[in-house]
């Protein structure tokens, strides 16, 4: 009767997965696409704290209050005279809605740009000054007759990075609602 007896050492086993698993992280944490409809969502509901709040968050102050300096093109009235009399109780960054319903994903017509690492998300409502609105605000304007202090309309927090850092995380090591049968793992941009 034959028989071989083989060893192998449990180093050389953990070394072969090690180099496996590293392979297969650095392949999935090079295309993360599949976790941004998760991340929007964490970004959408960032945003709605954020409007509620009026720009509050637990690191970043209250957006200014609007100008009371009277203005010639409103016939004398200051901004917030006027938005209030033509828009009364809005809180700020909101006339018609349209930033606040884009930002929190009520509109579904957000700018957005997803590739493989790198997800931009903003704002595209025209502004009368150019650009768009949520740009506008974010720097501010400083003309000789106008002036608008910045009220930037994104503003992310450590506990937002850390809430989009562990989501990104869950998806490279395919964790969570992202295990390898989960619908997550095979989404790709735009679906």
């Amino acid at each position: 009767m034959a028989r071989a007896t083989m060893q192998v050492a449990a180093d050389d086993i953990a070394k072969v997965v090690r180099q496996a698993m590293i392979g297969r992280l650095r392949r999935r944490g090079a295309d993360v696409r599949g976790a941004w409809y998760s991340v929007m969502r964490i970004l959408f509901a960032m945003e709605k704290q954020l409007f509620e709040a009026e720009g509050k968050t637990n690191e970043h102050p209250h957006w200014p209050d609007l100008s009371e300096r009277p203005l010639q093109k409103l016939e004398g009235l200051s901004y917030k005279e006027w938005k209030e009399l033509y828009f009364p109780g809005k809180p700020l960054l909101v006339l018609s809605g349209r930033l606040k319903r884009q930002l929190t994903g009520l509109s579904g017509t957000h700018y957005r740009e997803w590739l493989p690492t790198r997800l931009t998300f903003g704002s595209n409502v025209p502004a009368d000054e150019g650009g768009d609105l949520g740009g506008l605000h974010a720097t501010g304007l400083r003309e000789l007759d106008r002036f608008m202090p910045p009220r930037p309309p994104i503003r992310v927090t450590e506990k937002d990075i850390d809430d989009i850092a562990d989501e990104l995380v869950d998806y490279v090591l395919a964790i969570g609602k992202y295990t390898l049968s989960s619908r997550y793992t095979t989404m790709r941009a735009g679906e």
